[in-house]
């Protein structure tokens, strides 16, 4: 979608938007596996 956006309809603001949205999603999801390795080390 990304590519998309970016490369075949040269919209590089709304790709640029939605890299920031993968970002952000990618970083909550690792630092939810951080917290669930934590803990599972703890026990």
């Amino acid at each position: 979608m990304i590519y998309r956006e970016a490369f075949q309809r040269l919209n590089l603001g709304t790709a640029a938007a939605l890299s920031i949205v993968v970002l952000a999603a990618l970083l909550l999801l690792n630092a939810l596996q951080f917290r669930g390795l934590r803990r599972a080390d703890e026990s």
